[in-house]
Formats: C-alpha cells, structure tokens, sequence
C-alpha cells in the first residue's frame, strides 16, 4: 500500500533516508526545499 507521506511522517522517513544519505541527496535536498504538500 502507497500512502502520501506528510509533516508527521518527517523523522522516521529522515532517519531512514540518512542510513545512505549520498544516494539519497536529491530526496533529501527535494524535501526540504519544497515540503510534503508540493504538487509537481
């Protein structure tokens, strides 16, 4: 199941994406230039 991730969600999804943080820079990056509410 797919769910869209929200500001609650902000801690556990950083610490699982910080286990590997150079490949996952640009997620990161993306995240906290633009949020969870940004429509692309």
């Amino acid at each position: 199941m797919m769910r869209k991730l929200t500001k609650k969600d902000h801690e556990q999804v950083f610490a699982y994406l910080k286990e590997e943080a150079a490949l996952n820079l640009f997620i990161i990056g993306d995240i906290e230039a633009f949020g969870y509410d940004t429509d692309f």
